[in-house]
């Protein structure tokens, strides 16, 4: 068999892979800003926006060269934003690098404007980036903040009252939580939180706003009140009594209660025109039989309801039986 020969030169290219074209040099333009937002508070706009760290070839982006936001009514249509931003106001933004970015703007001298904002970046190489989508904000006078915040506990939970701009926002923070949650809104300067339980430690506050074009301007956020309410509110007196002459005792009835915390009632008495004093423990049950009574007197009765912990209504209004 005669051996196999393979030419050093074949060998070689086999071997030795192709390292093919040279890439183009990264172009190192900034992704578009994607997440815009801007808001008035009080008498300011505030701006947000997070700049991207990755470039439109989807490399690491560790530095921006420039943060060009503009601000500024749209001007006449058709709009144009390379147009509209050569003559829209160019604020200063502390930021050079990928990352959330916010800033306050006075909202004084746009005062019922309607104003348009965008913003772009520019890479190490100073090419920029495209243009954020517009957003669009009208400005209003200021709204005050809200002031004079009360919290009171009530039979329902705990009642807020305020003065201020209406509508209102209403925020609450339980004893353990970080941060304040919407509770609901306000049409005037008061509200009830019923969903409050007696006797745990609340924090809340309120804040105007109001629609401004197809967004919101808000106030700035009242002072915090917090409250731990408790319960000092009686049921409601009971209603109905009525008595009727028993064997050899006088019976009383009355309408049942009909608190979620009702703990019972009390029967007060009276001989003749005497006063009335507590006659009975508590009972369960809206009736009661007094059997402690003597022929031919003439006895007044009234009934209490008190509630779990203890707190009593006023008495009901007396009635009277001369005992059989």
């Amino acid at each position: 068999m005669r051996p196999l020969l393979v030419a050093p030169a074949l060998v070689l290219a086999v071997s030795c892979g192709y390292p093919g074209d040279p890439l183009p040099p990264a172009l190192n333009i900034p992704e578009k800003i994607a997440d815009l937002r801007a808001l008035q508070r009080g008498d300011r706009i505030r701006i947000e926006f997070t700049i991207p760290p990755l470039t439109t070839e989807g490399l690491g982006l560790t530095k921006v060269s420039d943060v060009e936001l503009r601000v500024g009514p749209g001007g006449a249509p058709p709009f144009d934003i390379e147009r509209w931003a050569a003559s829209a106001t160019r604020p200063a933004v502390p930021a050079s690098g990928p990352g959330a970015v916010s800033l306050d703007l006075p909202v004084s001298g746009w005062v019922g404007q309607e104003l348009f904002l965008a913003v772009r970046t520019a890479g190490p190489s100073g090419r920029r980036s495209v243009w954020s989508a517009v957003e669009v904000l009208v400005a209003v006078a200021p709204l005050p903040k809200p002031s004079d915040l009360r919290a009171l506990s009530d039979p329902a939970g705990v009642r807020l009252e305020w003065s201020g701009r209406p509508p209102f926002r209403v925020y609450r923070r339980e004893a353990e939580a970080k941060e304040f949650a919407l509770l609901g809104t306000a049409p005037e300067g008061a509200y009830t939180d019923a969903t409050a339980p007696f006797g745990k430690r609340f924090e809340y506050l309120v804040q105007s706003a109001i629609r401004a074009g197809a967004g919101e301007a808000e106030s700035e956020l009242s002072d915090p009140v917090a409250i731990t309410p408790t319960d000092t509110f009686p049921p409601a007196v009971p209603s109905g009594l009525a008595a009727i002459a028993g064997s050899g005792s006088i019976e009383l009835a009355w309408n049942r209660s009909t608190e979620s915390d009702l703990g019972g009632y009390f029967v007060y008495r009276a001989e003749g025109d005497g006063e009335l004093r507590k006659h009975t423990d508590r009972l369960p049950s809206p009736a009661f039989s007094d059997r402690a009574v003597a022929a031919g007197r003439r006895y007044r009765y009234a009934v209490t309801a008190v509630d779990a912990i203890g707190n009593e209504s006023a008495a009901s209004p007396p009635v009277e039986m001369v005992a059989p």
